[in-house]
C-alpha cells in the first residue's frame, strides 16, 4: 500500500495547488484511488478534490462520468505495469455528450524505498485549442496548396523587395523555367523593369498592399519572347509577421490577339463603310462628314476651303455603246486620273453616279480653279483602252467654289454653288466654271 508517510499531505496539498498544469496521483496500482489538482479537476470535469477511479479493461471508461479515452492504455496503467516513463504522449478525451479534448499525458511510476511500484503520477496539457489551430492551419495550407499548385495561373510568392520564394507549376510553364530558376533569378528574370508600369503597380501595392494592372510586353519568357500579361498582387504577413506578396500573372496573349482582330475588323467595317466599292473614293455620307469638320477646323484656324464638282460628260452614251461593265471600268480610270491631281490631305469623294466632288483644304479660290484646270486637262488626254484595242476619250465639267473663314455660309450652300458652276459648264463640256461669289 501507499504509505503516507512517504508523501506527506501537506506537502501533497502544496504540490497539486501549485502546479502550473493537471496532475494526477494514484494511490494504488488497481487505480481505484486517484487524487488530482483543480486544473486537472476542470479538464476531466469533475469535482475538485474528487477521489475515482477508472476500468482497467476497453472501453476505458473513466470514473463514470461517462469519458472516454481511445488509447488502449492510459499512462499511469503502462507506468504501473511496465514501469514506463512517458513523456508528453497525445491522448484525446470523448465524452457521452460529444464534447472531445486532448492533452499531453507524461507519467511515471511511484516507488516504495524498497523499490516496488506502489503506485503513479502524472501531468496532463491540454492541447485541445493548440490542435484547433494547428488542424485549421493545417487545413489552410492544404488548401492554399491545392489552388496553388492546381492553378491555371501563374503564382509567385515574393517579399515586397522582389526576392522570390516559390513558384506554381502554371509558373513555371508560362516562363520556360524550373521554380528553382524562378526564384534564384528574381524579378529581373522574368520582368522587363524598365517598362513604366512595373513602377506604378509597385507604388500602388506599397500604398494600399494589393495591386491589379495590366503590364503590356514586359513580361519575359526564358527564350527572351515577351507578353502581356495582368498582374494582381498583394502584400500580407506570414506566420511570423513578415511581409509577403502573392502574385498572380494571367498571359493574355490571346486575349490581346482577340482585341486587335475586332480592333482591326471594325477598322475595315468603318473603312468599307467609308468608301465606294468600285471606284476607292470616299462614298457621299463619308465626304460630306469630312467637309463638315474641315470647314470647322477651317473656320477655327482662319483658313479658306476650296471645292470642285465635276461629272463625266456624256457618260450615259459611254454606258449605253459598251455596256455597264465599261463604264465601271471608265469611271475607275477617271478616278486614278482625278486622284494625281489632288495633294495628300486632300480627299476625294464620289458624289453620285458619274459625279464626283474633291475637296481642298487651305486653298484659295485661285488654287482651286488651277486644280481644276489641271484635272480637266488630264481627263481629257487619259485614254481608255477596252476590249484590248479599243480606246475610249471622255471629258468632264468642273465647278469650283471657295469659301471664306469668314463666311456664314452653310455647307449645304456652299456645295450647290459648286453644283450650280458644274452645271454652267456642262452647257459647253470639258470646261471649268468658277461660281459667282
Amino acid at each position: 500500500m501507499f504509505q503516507k508517510e512517504h508523501l506527506q499531505e501537506k506537502f501533497l496539498d502544496f504540490l497539486l495547488q501549485s502546479f502550473p498544469g493537471a496532475v494526477l496521483i494514484s494511490k494504488d496500482i488497481a487505480f481505484k484511488e486517484v487524487i488530482h489538482n483543480p486544473i486537472a479537476a476542470s479538464f476531466l470535469r469533475i469535482q475538485p478534490w474528487e477521489t475515482f477511479s477508472y476500468a482497467s479493461k476497453p472501453p476505458f471508461k473513466i470514473f463514470s462520468k461517462g469519458l472516454e479515452v481511445t488509447a488502449q492504455l492510459l499512462p499511469m496503467r503502462r507506468a504501473v505495469e511496465f514501469r514506463e516513463i512517458i513523456v508528453n504522449e497525445e491522448f484525446e478525451f470523448v465524452w457521452s455528450d460529444g464534447v472531445s479534448k486532448t492533452a499531453l499525458f507524461s507519467a511515471r511510476p511511484l516507488e516504495d524505498k524498497a523499490g516496488k511500484i506502489v503506485g503513479a503520477i502524472a501531468t496532463m496539457e491540454d492541447i485541445t485549442t493548440r490542435k484547433q489551430i494547428e488542424e485549421e492551419l493545417r487545413a489552410s495550407e492544404e488548401r492554399y496548396r491545392l489552388i496553388f499548385e492546381n492553378s491555371m495561373d501563374a503564382i509567385i510568392l515574393t517579399t515586397p523587395d522582389g526576392q522570390f520564394h516559390n513558384a506554381n507549376p502554371a509558373a513555371c510553364e508560362l516562363f520556360q523555367r524550373t521554380e528553382e530558376e524562378i526564384c534564384a533569378m528574381g524579378r529581373l528574370g522574368i520582368l522587363d523593369t524598365s517598362h513604366p508600369m512595373l513602377n506604378i503597380l509597385l507604388k500602388e501595392r506599397h500604398i494600399y498592399s494589393k495591386s491589379r494592372h495590366e503590364i503590356t510586353t514586359t513580361m519575359v519568357r526564358k527564350d527572351g519572347t515577351k507578353f502581356p500579361a495582368v498582374v494582381s498582387s498583394t502584400i500580407f504577413k506570414d506566420r511570423l509577421g513578415h511581409d509577403k506578396a502573392i502574385n498572380i500573372v494571367h498571359d493574355i496573349t490571346r486575349l490581346k490577339q482577340v482585341e486587335n482582330s475586332l480592333r482591326e475588323s471594325k477598322e475595315e467595317a468603318e473603312r468599307l463603310s467609308a468608301f465606294d466599292d468600285l471606284t476607292g473614293a470616299l462614298n457621299r455620307r463619308a465626304f460630306m462628314k469630312r467637309l463638315e469638320e474641315e470647314i470647322n477646323r477651317a473656320q477655327r484656324q482662319k483658313a479658306s476651303t476650296g471645292l470642285i464638282l465635276m461629272d463625266i460628260d456624256f457618260f450615259k452614251v459611254v454606258n449605253d455603246t459598251y455596256g455597264h461593265q465599261v463604264g465601271d471600268f471608265v469611271l475607275q480610270k477617271f478616278c486614278v486620273c482625278i486622284t494625281q491631281s489632288l495633294r495628300s490631305y486632300d480627299f476625294f469623294g464620289r458624289y453620285g453616279g458619274e459625279e464626283f466632288v474633291a475637296c481642298l483644304p487651305n486653298a484659295n479660290l485661285t488654287e482651286t480653279a488651277n486644280v481644276a484646270e489641271r484635272m480637266r486637262r488630264e481627263v481629257e488626254q487619259l485614254e481608255i483602252i477596252v476590249n484590248n484595242s479599243q480606246n475610249i476619250n471622255v471629258t468632264a465639267s468642273f465647278g469650283v467654289a471657295h469659301l471664306n473663314y469668314a463666311s456664314q455660309e452653310n455647307m449645304d450652300s456652299f456645295i450647290s454653288r459648286a453644283d450650280d458652276a458644274m452645271y454652267k459648264a456642262k452647257f459647253k463640256r470639258n470646261l471649268v466654271c468658277i461660281s459667282d461669289i
